[in-house]
């Protein structure tokens, strides 16, 4: 006689055999939710929610200032949509309130000034006038099914605060509920189908969730376990935090000005789910720049991506302005016309500490120490424009560094680590295809790593291409609404000249410069230059190597080619931060070598690469620290008004 299992023992199992199931079925039962959410959506006859007007009268005349959908009847909303308006104004919300059960209701209305509440045409609550705040109550008999509800809002001068109840049959007092209002009516038997939808809706959307972070959680748990040994997800969380440590508490100097509006663009997406700026009347009188006019809404004409990359980090903000400083984040920008720059600061320390953190697992892969990649990963977080430039503000380098980082760490565990790489190369395709909307000049590394992936993964490059697409779709089908085109109008600038006197003096000053030159602001890189010609020597270049160089090359042309190659208002070589990543790549050789070096080589060696990243430090110390190093650009003369003082190699001992 076979021995019965506990109830709970067959749970645990069915959960787990759905965990362990294969990428095939898994997408197949994830499916079958997804369409049963969708049709409950669809098939669903109930539209939560209330009518919501706001008048600059005490009349409520028409036409509203504003008029919108909101859950409840709150009067809290109005602060965000008009948060200059706090006095001489009404308000009214209108819709239909769902009785459950029949009997005599008492609704209740607390306000300073006047407010009153009308049932089906009925006035219930008469609490009018001019007055300080003061509770009025009326009751009506109501049968079960839909009723129309009208409450209005009248504010004087002083103190505005207006509070709608209702005392159910045998119940306590409270405010009327999100469900228990709607904008449309209906009869019960639909009331119920609606409920029954939103159940179905619901369940799939949590059986979705559960099932879906368990399959991934088992399958990132797996993964973690045979890619990093036990202590090594804990120094990388270790890098994260001390390099953040390092760019938010340590470096004072934070900049907003390309980037000022990365996070307003952040806060409307979650806020409103869409990226214009037209929330924002109060700033955009005292700020205009950067802003263009598509539509009849205003938008930040710098490319999306790096908002979105900073939603979460928004989120975070927005509950801690709500819940601990009890301020409205919208009204608060609005108020002071400025999102602190600590805000930027926070949100793209966090993004390049992140890139370090990678850096240190990329190093890993070759290196059986943890010097190397300890010293390459303070070589690429505190000696390079990562530190003065990507981590000071929401540039686009920052979010351009980290997914380029991303993506050559996944290429290349893709090509030393076999079980990893459909999962690696799909990532990778992700992290690429998401760069180009964050810096367009990111598209040489889409192409040239794409290229590789088409040579050395042949099998594997319909599904990196169709990743890829899929993580373009969003921003294709968000041009195409905004600007009726696949690409938004920064995309299609002409900016760029090739053979002008310009882009000669460009190709020696982004090299050179005193003002710009990579290898002036970060000497440790001239040593790629050895890496490559090792490689070269050794006859290990591969494929990815010359990719990589090419890469390099390129965007050395490009950025020569710009009409301000200098970067304008910035410090050092702007536009070689995203670059960073494949200059510490090509060092890795370099560290490779120098134990099989003499001592007398082994000797120069050290101390030549001890200088370069002092110095390096030191450069970029600066640009994390002053604001006189990053005012050079602006003072005495701006540097685009007199192009010749980025030669000016005094700025160095002034």
């Amino acid at each position: 006689m076979s021995e019965t299992k506990p109830f709970y023992k067959v749970i645990w199992m069915d959960v787990r055999a759905i965990c362990l199931w294969k990428f095939d079925r898994m997408l197949a039962f994830l499916s079958g939710l997804l369409i049963l959410v969708w049709g409950a959506a669809v098939l669903n006859p109930l539209e939560r929610g209330i009518q919501a007007a706001f008048y600059g009268n005490t009349e409520w005349k028409a036409p509203a200032l504003v008029s919108l959908q909101l859950p409840s009847i709150d009067l809290a909303s109005m602060a965000t949509f008009l948060p200059d308006v706090r006095k001489d104004f009404t308000a009214q919300w209108e819709g239909f309130l769902w009785i459950a059960q029949s009997g005599e209701y008492t609704f209740t209305t607390a306000s300073d000034d006047g407010s009153d509440v009308y049932i089906d045409g009925r006035e219930v609550v008469d609490n009018g006038g001019f007055h300080g705040l003061q509770e009025r109550s009326g009751s009506i008999a109501l049968e079960k099914g839909f009723h129309r509800i009208l409450a209005r809002y009248l504010q004087g001068k002083a103190l505005s605060v207006f509070k709608c109840y209702w005392t159910p049959p045998g119940r306590p007092r409270s405010l009327i509920p999100a469900s228990a209002l709607f904008l449309t009516p209906g009869t019960p038997k639909r009331y119920l189908t609606g409920r029954l939808c939103e159940f179905l809706g619901a369940l799939g959307t949590l059986a979705g969730c559960l099932t879906l972070a368990g399959w991934l959680g088992i399958r990132i748990w797996r993964w973690g376990r045979s890619l990093l040994p036990l202590k090594q997800p804990v120094i990388v969380a270790l890098i994260v935090l001390a390099t953040f440590f390092g760019y938010f508490i340590w470096s004072s100097y934070a900049v907003s000005i390309d980037s000022i509006w990365s996070t307003y663009v952040a806060l409307s997406l979650l806020r409103e789910g869409n990226a214009n700026l037209d929330e924002y009347e109060q700033v955009l009188k005292k700020y205009v720049h950067h802003v263009e006019w598509q539509h009849e809404h205003y938008y930040n004409i710098y490319p999306l991506g790096t908002p979105v990359m900073a939603v979460p980090f928004m989120w975070i903000v927005d509950r801690f302005m709500q819940q601990a400083l009890s301020q409205d984040t919208v009204q608060f920008y609005n108020r002071y016309g400025w999102i602190p720059r600590g805000i930027e600061k926070f949100i793209a320390s966090w993004i390049v500490a992140g890139a370090s953190g990678a850096i240190y697992l990329l190093a890993c892969l070759f290196f059986s120490s943890r010097f190397a990649p300890f010293l390459l990963t303070f070589i690429f977080a505190f000696c390079s424009s990562a530190w003065s430039t990507a981590s000071r503000g929401l540039w686009q380098h920052g979010p351009a560094l980290f997914l380029l980082t991303i993506a050559l760490y996944l290429l290349l565990l893709s090509d030393r680590r076999p079980h990893h790489r459909f999962w690696a190369l799909r990532l990778t395709a992700v992290c690429l295809s998401f760069s180009f909307w964050v810096r367009p000049t990111n598209i040489l590394s889409i192409l040239l790593l794409s290229a590789y992936v088409l040579y050395r993964h042949r099998a594997h490059f319909p599904g990196y291409i169709l990743c890829g697409a899929a993580a373009s779709l969003p921003f294709f089908l968000f041009n195409l609404s905004v600007y009726h085109h696949i690409l938004p109008t920064y995309f299609r600038l002409s900016q760029v000249a090739f053979g002008t006197s310009a882009f000669w003096d460009g190709l020696l000053g982004n090299l050179i410069s005193p003002s710009r030159g990579v290898f002036v602001y970060s000497p440790i890189f001239s040593f790629a230059f050895l890496g490559i010609g090792l490689l070269v020597k050794d006859k290990r270049m591969s494929a990815l190597d010359i990719c990589l160089t090419l890469i390099l090359a390129g965007h050395w042309m490009l950025s020569s080619a710009h009409h301000a190659w200098w970067g304008g208002h910035s410090y050092g070589p702007r536009y070689f931060t995203e670059m960073t990543v494949y200059l510490c790549y090509f060092l890795i050789p370099v560290f490779s070598h120098l134990p099989q070096w003499n001592r007398v080589g082994k000797t120069i060696a050290v101390c030549l690469l001890s200088l370069a990243i002092g110095w390096s430090f030191f450069t970029h110390y600066q640009g994390a620290m002053s604001v006189a190093a990053n005012s050079w650009s602006a003072y005495p003369i701006d540097v685009g008004k007199d192009p010749s003082r980025v030669w000016d190699w005094s700025i160095w001992w002034r």
